[in-house]
């Protein structure tokens, strides 16, 4: 059975979080404030912030230009195909969302009465008073 649109929500956001972590990680080996790496990228500190904590993601530009400025550019086809399977991952929880909960929602009915039949056992026929 698929995973619910909000485990697949919640994937993209740990995928997300986890990529800031790993951006930070790289800032912080540079010894660069979130402010310095903004300024050297024209940035507002803000965005900095927002890709470390995983509040907004990062385009192709903004990987190359962060492994640029912190020395890191070895990261750099890492980080990028981290984030191609982000974009992925982002794709299809979209994907689910637009189809609707409907398809997901009649899954989960049919397999809650499989489950019941099956527990019912052999008594499942039997009428009362029989």
């Amino acid at each position: 059975m698929p995973p619910s649109s909000t485990s697949d929500a919640s994937n993209v956001q740990e995928a997300r979080s986890a990529l800031g972590k790993r951006l930070r990680e790289l800032r912080a080996a540079a010894a660069l404030s979130g402010r310095q790496l903004a300024e050297s990228l024209s940035w507002p500190p803000s965005k900095v912030s927002k890709l470390e904590n995983g509040r907004q993601t990062p385009t192709d530009d903004d990987i190359r230009g962060w492994t640029e400025a912190t020395g890191s550019q070895a990261e750099a086809q890492a980080l990028l195909a981290t984030l191609h399977t982000l974009e992925v991952q982002h794709a299809e929880w979209q994907r689910i969302l637009r189809a609707g909960l409907k398809p997901r929602q009649q899954e989960l009915i049919v397999a809650r009465l499989l489950d019941l039949r099956h527990r019912a056992g052999p008594h499942r026929n039997l009428q009362r008073g029989a």
